[in-house]
């Protein structure tokens, strides 16, 4: 009875709490395994691990539901330190949150003077973000890599499908966090409003280039995501997991991180006004996915377009992974991990559902507030797929939690005091804890 009362509870929330993020649907499912639903009542917007290959070999069968797995890809493998003490970690422990690109120069913005500023409720500035880690890494959190949560599975059919481990091999005493950044394109609009222009390798460490005013180029190690979390992990190495850095979600209109590697840029002009060239732009982007990839991080596709995939229909979605295969996944490879544009999925069985499937996906990752890591779908449960909702962190949902003023056992809390990470001196919006 007591749970029963606990999914009711869930079920109303997730109906009235519509997040206005790049992602969040308001049909959420409730199944959140070790973690609570906030209350909320208002609306708000080191060395990569080796891959396995010890699961059966996959057969394609598209009409059965599920995709091609490719040879090599069956099974996300770790090498244990036979002289470190380990734990096996309830799935049901595992962290799951997502970010965006950071608000990283903030005089090239109103967030401190303008209550409607641009970036006050998607982004987060570099010192919340920095926060964020630091709390995480206190309270016993690793970084992993998503494909370790799950295993292939060789159906009666002789089809590999995907299921949940029950538990996974982590330090003794530790969490595993999955940590993701959705985007990740530096869009052309976006430059010289506060955000960087670009991810490069730079004297042979991950860094951000941003074209200046002034036509200089700015070079940071800590004003981006992936830098900051590379640094962080340098100075905190027990806080990567098997070398798992952090995930990145990318679309594609606008290219690859901040490269313009999309056929639609050709010829045309760059932040430093030279003529963009395609084919350059995919090898120097090819270049940084290469130290990317080999430094533990890793890619999801997160739609070309940036467009809710349940919009589509069978023709549209077929040509946006089109653009997709040729475009971006003949830079990053493939990827088994599918982020729902703005958060929107597409219900199994569906028209939508199915093309997923025949171009190989297998993880489905939404956005709620709080957490949801499930077998299946959430009308169609164990039918060998990965479905999971990822918590938010941007300036908005700070702002709530922080209005909110308790340590109820809502995910902020879980992983930091939303007082202690929000910026209130880079902020209009104010912040106080309540006497």
């Amino acid at each position: 009875m007591r749970m029963k009362r606990i999914l009711m509870t869930l079920l109303c929330i997730a109906t009235c709490f519509s997040v206005i993020a790049c992602g969040e649907n308001e049909n959420a499912p409730i199944n959140a395994p070790g973690t609570q639903t906030p209350g909320a009542t208002e609306s708000v917007p080191t060395v990569a691990p080796t891959s396995g290959t010890s699961a059966p070999k996959p057969t394609q069968t598209p009409s059965s539901g599920i995709a091609y797995v490719p040879q090599g890809e069956e099974n996300y493998t770790v090498e244990l330190d036979p002289n470190a003490e380990y734990w096996d970690c309830p799935i049901s422990q595992v962290g799951q949150v997502f970010t965006h690109s950071l608000i990283a120069y903030l005089e090239m913005t109103d967030l401190a003077t303008n209550p409607e500023s641009y970036w006050r409720n998607e982004c987060v500035t570099v010192s919340e973000f920095k926060r964020f880690l630091q709390s995480v890494y206190d309270k016993g959190y690793v970084l992993i890599n998503m494909n370790y949560i799950y295993e292939y599975k060789e159906d009666t059919d002789g089809v590999l499908k995907a299921y949940l481990k029950k538990s996974i091999k982590l330090p003794k005493g530790k969490k595993g966090l999955i940590l993701s950044v959705d985007d990740v394109t530096f869009n052309p609009w976006q430059h010289g409003k506060g955000r960087v222009d670009r991810i490069v390798v730079h004297n042979g460490r991950l860094a951000s280039a941003t074209w200046m005013n002034d036509g200089t180029v700015d070079y940071s190690y800590d004003r981006e995501v992936a830098p900051i979390v590379e640094q962080f992990c340098l100075e905190h190495p027990d806080f990567s997991f098997a070398g798992a850095k952090c995930m990145l979600a990318v679309n594609a209109t606008f290219g690859l991180l901040g490269y313009r590697t999309a056929d639609s840029f050709e010829g045309k002009k760059d932040y430093d006004g030279t003529t963009i060239r395609v084919a350059e732009e995919r090898e120097e982007a090819k270049k940084v996915v290469t130290y990317l990839k080999n430094n533990g991080f890793y890619f999801a596709c997160h739609g070309y377009q940036h467009i809710a995939v349940n919009t589509f229909t069978a023709a549209q979605l077929r040509e946006e992974f089109r653009l997709w295969n040729k475009e971006m996944k003949s830079l990053i490879g493939y990827t088994s991990i599918y982020v729902y544009p703005q958060g929107a999925w597409a219900d199994y069985g569906t028209e939508q559902h199915n093309i997923l499937l025949s171009e190989g996906f297998h993880v489905f990752c939404g956005t709620f507030m709080g957490e949801t890591l499930m077998n299946g779908m959430p009308k169609s449960p164990g039918v060998g797929n990965i479905f999971t909702q990822r918590c938010i962190l941007q300036g908005n949902t700070l702002r709530l939690y922080g209005e909110n003023g308790k340590a109820d056992g809502t995910w902020f809390w879980k992983y930091c005091d939303p007082y202690a990470i929000y910026d209130n001196d880079a902020r209009y919006h104010k912040v106080q804890r309540p006497a």
